[in-house]
């Protein structure tokens, strides 16, 4: 079980995608983008571990099968609600950033769903990861 928890830390690991443009009269400060998008994501990563314990006994081991059914959606999700919150007044370069090295996380997660269990450079997320914990949202990459 104690694998089990470790490869559900390192799947919980992302938020982020593309890039519309909105207009300066509809941005959001980054503190209250901040406050949703952590809200948000911390309601996902308690989504996915109440899903971890009915996976686990129904005696499946498969983490990537897992990570297939439950993480893309989920950083699909999370990627879907932040562009719907839009850009911050300030940062929205880096939140643009953001929301690129997510979706590209999850293009490679869809390629190599192995990836999502790597750690470091090889984990699917790990540019979104950075740039994500850098921008101040936590929750979507930690439990």
């Amino acid at each position: 079980m104690g694998a089990g928890l470790l490869t559900l830390a390192l799947l919980v690991g992302g938020c982020g995608g593309g890039g519309e443009e909105t207009s300066a009269e509809h941005l959001i400060s980054k503190a209250a983008l901040l406050k949703k998008g952590n809200a948000f994501c911390n309601k996902k990563n308690e989504e996915l571990t109440a899903a971890f314990t009915p996976f686990v006994e129904e005696h499946r081991s498969d983490d990537v099968q897992f990570a297939i059914e439950h993480v893309i959606p989920m950083r699909s999700a999370e990627v879907k609600y932040l562009r719907h919150i839009g850009p911050p007044a300030e940062d929205a370069e880096q939140f643009e950033k953001l929301l690129t090295a997510m979706e590209e996380g999850i293009s490679r997660a869809k390629q190599d769903p192995h990836s999502m269990l790597e750690s470091e450079e090889h984990f699917a997320f790990s540019r979104a990861f950075d740039i994500g914990l850098d921008f101040g949202l936590e929750k979507c990459w930690l439990a």
